[in-house]
């Protein structure tokens, strides 16, 4: 505790003004205390053993007996002082804790608790008192909050939250922060809190289209939630309920005035931000763009939109700009889409996409399901069926090229051509010829249809002529290089194993994974989301390691480029 009655004079000492030379009593039970410090407690008064009552934690004075402790009594040296006008503290608030949904029981509702975040202290000297509801008051030594805030449960009935006592040696700029009064949960209306990622959700001061939030609200409120937000249920606390609700990308005049009565904050219009998500993408530009062309199918992941109902975008190709306006009715923050490519490019950026813990019902049915694909047959394994970026279509190709298997089909989206090519030794000329005939015969997935017989037949002639360097190559759906026979031993790359690895980590962080921990959020209800686009650029960390992978390489003695090929 830190106030005790001083037995000599019967006045009420802080632990600050305390001394170890003195006699002091407990002001609730009586009872002997004594005076505790040290380098890194605060000073506090402590019972004698097993004799205090635990009414007298709870202690604390009333607010006219604090002016005395809220002044300084001494000025910050200039050595100790931190610079007032660059100091950037955010103030105390009360945010939303939510409970891991992997670790919930089945069957049950998943919980959430109302919580108080105490700021970090920009030096870590001086100690608070913090009133967090009813009978729960928390000292606090600023050293524990010289590296990171502090975040504590409270009773979601407190009506507000406050700091009842600030030591003399505190920053006077965290003093003027810390001493201001928060407010707690809308008794009258529903209380927002934004819906990123963390433990702790911060309470919403606006309110975002696109974004998810939860809303919390007391039971005794009549709230009507519009039909078109999906929500998330969470566990009654007490007498107050919450949901989680992701809302539309694009601006709803029902949904948006519903929000200012109940929330009674503003809500604005959102920034574009896209990603592309699905297929894999192999071919890289060394600025770190990736270069997609044209076929029948993407996914793309979209975090957010501008403008009310649509979103213009913009491209240069072959000279000439071109415009598209994209429309953008979408459910919720993260949207899968399916959609018609044509040979015009467009260019979008942004590279991030974003999950919560929140899955519409609408994304269960959707399949991801890769869009090259390569089938071989093998005496031992049966038909297999592989991507044709992947590793594993490469060892079916040599298992082809050795004669230990048969290639039977390449299924490729509808407007993607490639290239067979194949050359007797390194210096004569390259024969190649265009992959672009298509079956007409089985069914159809985001436009997949299988190479002409004729075609796979050539491709299994060509590969089984292993004097000769063969490339099969559909760019960034699949290029795969042989070398003849002759030449796999003198002209292999022998790369390290931390290249590899790298590289193999490179591979996995562009593709689309989506474990059990990161459940999609959404779908776009419009299949026409985008028509083209040209290029988009990855995060600035897998651009690093492509610099890196393409550097080690490159100085390679035993590199050799393919030269000769379009």
């Amino acid at each position: 505790m830190l106030f005790a009655i001083e037995t000599a004079t019967g006045r009420q000492i802080h632990a600050d003004d305390g001394s170890r030379y003195r006699t002091y009593h407990c002001p609730v039970c009586k009872g002997e205390v004594f005076l505790r410090s040290g380098q890194y407690n605060a000073s506090h008064f402590a019972h004698r053993h097993e004799t205090a009552k635990p009414e007298c934690e709870l202690y604390t004075p009333s607010e006219n007996q604090f002016d005395s402790h809220r002044k300084p009594t001494h000025p910050f040296t200039d050595r100790d002082r931190v610079a007032e006008d660059n100091l950037s503290i955010s103030p105390p608030d009360i945010c939303l804790e939510v409970e891991d949904r992997k670790s919930n029981e089945r069957g049950r509702l998943p919980r959430w608790n109302l919580c108080i975040k105490i700021p970090k202290s920009p030096d870590g000297r001086g100690q608070i008192t913090f009133d967090c509801g009813p009978g729960s008051f928390k000292n606090i030594s600023l050293r524990k909050l010289f590296r990171n805030p502090i975040t504590y449960p409270v009773d979601p009935d407190t009506n507000d939250f406050k700091a009842v006592w600030i030591s003399a040696d505190t920053n006077p700029v965290y003093r003027e922060v810390i001493s201001e009064r928060i407010s707690g949960l809308n008794k009258n209306g529903v209380t927002a809190f934004i819906g990123e990622r963390g433990r702790y959700k911060p309470r919403a001061r606006r309110i975002v289209w696109g974004h998810a939030y939860y809303f919390v609200w007391p039971k005794s409120f009549d709230l009507n939630i519009p039909s078109n937000l999906e929500v998330l249920a969470f566990e009654n606390n007490k007498d107050w309920s919450c949901v989680l609700s992701a809302l539309p990308e694009s601006r709803d005049e029902t949904t948006a005035n519903w929000l200012e009565r109940v929330c009674s904050i503003n809500v604005k219009n959102s920034s574009t931000s896209w990603s592309l998500l699905y297929p894999f993408l192999s071919t890289y530009a060394f600025d770190g763009c990736i270069q997609v062309p044209a076929f029948g199918g993407f996914i793309v992941g979209c975090n957010r939109i501008e403008e009310v109902n649509e979103t213009k975008a913009c491209a240069n190709f072959n000279g000439e700009r071109f415009e598209t306006l994209l429309p953008c009715k979408t459910k919720s923050v993260v949207a899968l889409a399916y959609f018609d490519t044509i040979p015009n490019f467009f260019e979008l950026t942004g590279n991030n996409h974003i999950s919560f813990s929140f899955r519409a019902p609408a994304v269960q049915s959707l399949a991801i399901q890769p869009v090259a694909l390569v089938e071989v047959e093998s005496a031992t394994k049966g038909s297999i069926r592989v991507p044709l970026h992947t590793v594993e279509a490469r060892k079916w190709l040599e298992e082809v090229r050795a004669g230990r298997a048969r290639l039977n089909g390449i299924t490729l989206p509808e407007a993607v051509q490639g290239k067979l090519a194949w050359r007797s030794n390194l210096i004569a000329a390259w024969d190649y010829t265009p992959l672009n005939r298509r079956e007409d015969e089985g069914q159809r997935w985001l436009h997949q249809v299988k190479l002409a017989r004729s075609e796979v037949e050539q491709i299994q002639s060509v590969l089984r002529l292993t004097g000769d360097e063969v490339l099969l190559s559909f760019r960034s759906f699949g290029e795969h290089h042989f070398l003849s026979v002759d030449e796999e031993g003198s002209h292999a790359i022998r790369l390290s194993r931390r290249l590899r690895n790298r590289i193999l980590w490179l591979q996995r962080e562009i593709s689309l994974v989506y474990g059990d921990g990161q459940p999609v959020a959404g779908s776009v209800s419009d299949h026409d989301l985008i028509q083209c686009f040209f290029a988009l650029t990855p995060p600035p960390s897998l651009v690093g390691h492509y610099q890196s992978i393409h550097r080690s390489v490159s100085n390679s003695p035993t590199r050799r480029t393919i030269q000769g090929i379009d």
